[in-house]
């Protein structure tokens, strides 16, 4: 009897082993592969180097001077065209503009000597500037070149005069191709000779344009 009972708790203890014995043999099963999403690009800084084209409008006011000064005011808009060449934060670049105008003395009430009118302003100037991604500020001076007509009682004139021009700006990128600026320029063209008389002709001018990058 106790034979047959030892011979039971052998077969029992081994039927229990057995599932561990088992299952110490498979194979270890690994978890599935979960995949890494690759980590997002960071967006690129925007880029300044291109050629570009735009347009412009904006007031103009100064003074004629032929000895006894008159102020001038008016409109003027036009077109510009221009190409930069970015390096770092660092842009550098030329620019050229023509504007139609309206800028007279016709309005000054003190007006006393040579009636006055700018036709046209041209410009061709170089640009450096500091850019912040989209935000560019910048520098900007040059040749101006503009058709100015006198008269007075005695004598009048037209011609187109060569002088120099200064100022800055900020232009904002809207889009990669499209830009919105903000201009300030001082316009000195200069003297022309009226019947003898030296006149002078300078302005300020504030622009607002829109520029589009290739």
């Amino acid at each position: 009897m106790i034979k047959t009972f030892s011979s039971l708790l052998a077969g029992a203890s081994v039927l229990a082993l057995a599932p561990a014995a088992f299952a110490a043999d498979m194979p270890v099963q690994q978890a599935p592969y979960a995949a890494v999403a690759p980590a997002p690009e960071a967006p690129s800084a925007y880029d300044w180097t291109g050629f570009y084209v735009g347009a412009h409008g904006g007031y103009g006011f100064g003074k004629t001077d032929d000895g006894l000064e008159s102020d001038t005011e008016g409109a003027l808009a036009g077109g510009q065209v221009g190409y930069n060449m970015q390096f770092g934060n660092w842009v550098a670049g030329i620019e050229g503009d023509a504007s139609w105008t309206d800028l007279n003395n016709e309005d000054d009430a003190a007006e006393v000597g040579f009636d006055s009118q700018l036709n046209y302003l041209a410009t061709v100037r170089g640009r450096v500037g500091f850019a912040l991604d989209r935000i560019l500020i910048y520098g900007t001076g040059g040749v101006a070149f503009g058709e100015v007509e006198y008269s007075n009682a005695v004598a009048s004139a037209a011609d187109t005069q060569i002088g120099w021009t200064a100022g800055g700006g900020v232009e904002v990128g809207l889009t990669q191709n499209i830009s919105a600026k903000a201009e300030y320029g001082y316009v000195d063209l200069g003297e022309q000779d009226v019947g003898g008389t030296d006149v002078n002709f300078d302005a300020h001018t504030v622009k607002a344009g829109v520029n589009f990058r290739f």
